[in-house]
């Protein structure tokens, strides 16, 4: 037995239904129906195959639209995660940049004195006094909320 007959023989004998199967097994298996089919029945198989024909370009027009789809939300979603990381690194810069602010104020408010040409003054009321640093942070707090206030035009 040669080896096409056998493997049509399989293919009809097979328990998976016609419209499963790959389009190559599916025309060769209607093709061997046509060699050995009268002529009135041969324009049946070939309307059948075109319609196998036609359900596989809207089958592959469907893949393709998909496709185009699945490509444009990659693309949408590489450009928001670019975004997404030159906002990270723009906040960490930011970051950074707020520590040595931070550490320069906390230098000034713990350890700035006459001797380090450089310091917080105070009204000479209280040059003798010895702020604590929570003392100093209330106060800086308290005179950038009037300077906001004034800014908005409340005070």
């Amino acid at each position: 037995m040669s080896d096409d007959l056998l493997h049509d023989r399989l293919l009809r004998a097979s328990p998976v239904l016609p419209h499963t199967r790959p389009l190559a097994e599916r025309v060769r298996y209607e093709l061997g129906l046509v060699q050995s089919t009268p002529i009135n029945q041969i324009s049946r198989e070939v309307s059948t195959l075109a319609r196998l024909l036609s359900e596989q370009q809207a089958e592959i027009a469907k893949l393709t639209r998909y496709l185009a789809d699945a490509e444009l939300r990659e693309s949408a979603l590489e450009d928001d995660a670019a975004r997404s990381f030159a906002e990270r690194d723009s906040l960490r810069r930011d970051l950074e940049a707020c520590k040595v602010d931070a550490e320069r104020y906390r230098w000034l408010r713990d350890f700035s004195t006459d001797e380090a040409l450089f310091y917080l003054s105070v009204h000479e009321t209280y040059a003798e006094k010895r702020f604590k640093p929570a003392e100093v942070d209330a106060y800086i707090d308290a005179l950038a909320a009037i300077g906001a206030a004034r800014a908005r035009g409340e005070g």
